[in-house]
């Protein structure tokens, strides 16, 4: 599992991408804090873009805390890398 930590301020826009590539191309999964995000469904502001391959926050606020995990998967296996995104609010 690899790790990454990102911070961004309130009110930012930020865009999370995913890594993983391989052959065949891995089938692409979120998780936020362990939760699947499903494709077209907005949870809290955050959006999975279309393929999967990055997770969109137009307004980043404090509830947007927390481990992002992308999981890429194929016949040769799977791959997690986790975003610990960490929102500062305003002075």
């Amino acid at each position: 599992m690899h790790k990454n930590k990102v911070t961004v301020l309130e009110n930012e826009h930020i865009e999370l991408g995913c890594p993983i590539s391989g052959v065949p191309e891995p089938d692409i999964a979120w998780l936020v804090n362990g939760q699947l995000l499903e494709e077209g469904i907005t949870k809290r502001g955050v959006i999975l873009a279309a393929g999967g391959k990055s997770v969109i926050i137009e307004s980043a606020q404090m509830e947007h805390e927390g481990i992002y995990t992308c999981v890429g998967t194929n016949k040769g296996g799977s791959l997690d890398v986790d975003v610990h995104l960490t929102v500062l609010g305003k002075v």
